[in-house]
């Protein structure tokens, strides 16, 4: 259910990287173990264990370190300005994930009732205001684009799509009308085969 390890997957795919891969089942009792919190010292996923037993947490940092081992096909940017601003989009993304993650938790009944969360409509009132702020952001530097930063899956989408895809498959949100090029980008990007992971 989670967005994090999801991106991580998604980008696997669009490099075409194979990795051995670990999942945990709800209700994550190894995450809580010490030996993953040596791993892991936040106690989320994902976390990418390297050969020598250095363990790398975070989904940014992640892939960003497979990107440069695996600098091809290209999914950062050739140049230094079109880096610059996929880590831009990125960082817009990724401010979505808190205030979007708790507006559809709260806004309707939800599969997190099922692991004993409470739903408070008002927080989801609260966070409207900074998941449109977000999506309008995000409606504007796409532009004409088939992708959120060009013509090409860039590790933005990968980003974006698993974070919409979550809020979409098991929230059951739809994006508005008022975001035509973020309708387009989403329908594009489910046609991948990495959106299958």
């Amino acid at each position: 259910m989670a967005a994090n390890p999801r991106r991580v997957k998604i980008y696997l795919a669009e490099k075409g990287i194979n990795i051995e891969q670990v999942d945990f089942l709800a209700p994550y009792a190894e995450m809580k173990t010490d030996e993953f919190l040596r791993k892991s010292p936040t106690g989320r996923i994902p976390v990418l264990e390297l050969d020598d037993g250095m363990c790398l947490p975070e989904s940014v940092a992640i892939i960003e370190y497979l990107e440069e081992l695996y600098p091809e096909p290209n999914m950062l940017g050739e140049t230094e300005r079109e880096r610059a601003w996929s880590r831009a989009v990125t960082a817009i993304v990724s401010d979505c994930v808190i205030p979007w993650g708790n507006y559809v938790r709260h806004r309707a009944p939800s599969v997190v009732e099922n692991y004993g969360f409470k739903r408070i409509p008002a927080v989801a009132e609260f966070f409207l205001p900074s998941v449109e702020r977000g999506l309008s952001a995000l409606e504007a530097v796409i532009g004409d684009n088939n992708f959120l930063v060009g013509d090409k899956p860039m590790i933005p989408d990968c980003h974006g799509f698993a974070l919409f895809h979550a809020t979409i498959d098991k929230f059951g949100y739809e994006i508005p009308e008022k975001y035509p090029r973020l309708q387009a980008w989403y329908q594009r990007f489910l046609e991948r085969p990495s959106a299958m992971v």
